[in-house]
């Protein structure tokens, strides 16, 4: 927002203005959120709690174990598209499933890894890391049937948390000394193309039936979402270049790349939710390169 601030002003060279565009913006965001912050309030018995918040290792229930194997996730694919069934292995037995379909069930869960996954360790020690996290999961809930009233921050530093999580970052640091151009180049430039390549439609239960038996109208829509996006991502490049309206072409560059960098090579994961501060400039991009198109095509027809 302050960014933005900035490129109002330098836009407009108007402060009262700019200070009046910019209070709408605030008071319009601050409207958004203020649901999320007051339950957050009352839940959390009085903590002011904006988007998220890391407690103890963990941003939610799940614990350090499920982040440590997030992690590992995130070394051959975006771990955000990976996350149910993450989630669905760990708490497999606590879903009333007999014990001894575990290793069968945890067999097919390894079968959906990619073979590039498994550089300096196997699937075995996946596996055996696999098996020790759900079975802390087992004892999380034991812990929590015995002690209701436990605060957050005695089950998630359980002993068995502290053992999931080293053998998850060992096989991560074991993978990383083997395939470090793998992981350090391969998987971001992986995730910047899913990013701008994608309709970013799965969240649309409408448009995402059974068996993926799409009719015309859900193509028609996810199609229409797909080209939306790639255009919004090549909009902010044309923009830089093209667009003679410095910085505020410079701030849309940099706002998106900066944000591509963050969550790409430092988290290392990505939801196009992420990207929702910066959607107003990318649509001041793609908004340029409509006009400049129209212009362009209409000069074409003029000469016809």
């Amino acid at each position: 927002l302050i960014g933005f601030g900035f490129a109002l002003l330098v836009y407009v060279k108007n402060l009262k203005k700019t200070f009046i565009y910019v209070s709408l913006i605030v008071g319009g965001f601050c409207t958004l959120i203020s649901p999320w912050v007051v339950r957050n309030y009352y839940v959390t018995n009085g903590e002011i709690i904006i988007a998220e918040k890391i407690y103890y290792g963990a941003p939610m229930d799940n614990g350090r174990s499920h982040m440590s194997h997030f992690s590992l996730v995130d070394t051959w694919r975006n771990p955000q598209n990976n996350y149910s069934e993450i989630i669905n292995i760990e708490k497999e037995v606590l879903f009333n499933h007999p014990p001894y379909k575990l290793d069968s069930i945890i067999d097919n869960y390894i079968n959906i890894w990619s073979e590039f996954a498994f550089k300096g360790y196997t699937k075995a020690d996946l596996k055996e890391a696999i098996i020790s996290c759900h079975q802390c999961w087992i004892n999380k809930d034991a812990y929590l049937k015995e002690n209701p009233n436990a605060k957050r921050k005695d089950w998630l530093n359980l002993s068995c948390e502290d053992k999931v999580v080293n053998n998850f970052k060992m096989l991560k640091e074991k993978y990383v000394s083997a395939a470090p151009f793998a992981y350090y180049v391969i998987q971001p430039l992986k995730l910047i193309t899913a990013a701008v390549f994608n309709s970013h439609s799965t969240a649309f239960g409408s448009l995402n039936p059974k068996n993926r038996d799409f009719n015309f109208i859900q193509i028609f829509i996810k199609c229409i979402m797909y080209l939306m996006n790639v255009f919004l991502f090549m909009s902010v490049l044309f923009f830089l270049f093209f667009s003679k309206n410095k910085p505020l072409n410079v701030l849309v560059f940099i706002s998106v790349i900066s944000l591509n960098i963050l969550f790409v090579l430092i988290f290392r994961s990505f939801e196009i939710r992420y990207f929702l501060g910066v959607y107003p400039l990318m649509y001041i991009s793609l908004g340029y390169l409509i006009y400049r198109l129209k212009n362009y095509f209409v000069n074409i027809f003029k000469r016809i």
